[in-house]
């Protein structure tokens, strides 16, 4: 069971408390987690994702690399609270992915130059901060 601290809903029966992950509402099926369905409002939900997310982006400008996700030139996180136009996409060939399986993406954030690499079909972007 999760309780509500601050915005972000945690288990307090593990010690430190551990954060929930994202949780998808599906409205009148309930509210899921990676570990199945939680009992929580949808204020509650919006609030935890946004401030997961949060903490996630400051984590990523921290340390330089991070996991985004791709929508057409737009890189954003999974709630998609934060997000960005890529300056630049290009599809390339990948030994596993075929033909276009490969896109690599170019993106200024906090005064610096981003890529990223997706490869497949899938949405998944692995960010770095360039050198230099």
């Amino acid at each position: 069971m999760y309780q509500n601290d601050h915005g972000l809903l945690v288990d307090p029966s593990t010690s430190p408390p551990t954060c929930c992950g994202y949780i998808m509402n599906f409205g009148d099926k309930g509210a899921f987690a990676v570990d199945g369905k939680i009992l929580a409002t949808a204020d509650e939900i919006t609030t935890h994702n946004r401030l997961l997310a949060d903490a996630e982006w400051r984590a990523m400008l921290t340390q330089g690399r991070g996991v985004l996700y791709l929508t057409g030139k737009t890189v954003s996180d999974w709630p998609g609270v934060h997000k960005i136009e890529a300056d630049y996409v290009s599809a390339s060939w990948h030994n596993f992915a075929g033909q276009n399986g490969r896109r690599d993406v170019w993106f200024s954030l906090d005064t610096s130059r981003w890529h990223g690499v997706n490869i497949g079909h899938g949405q998944v972007l692995r960010v770095r901060r360039k050198k230099g």
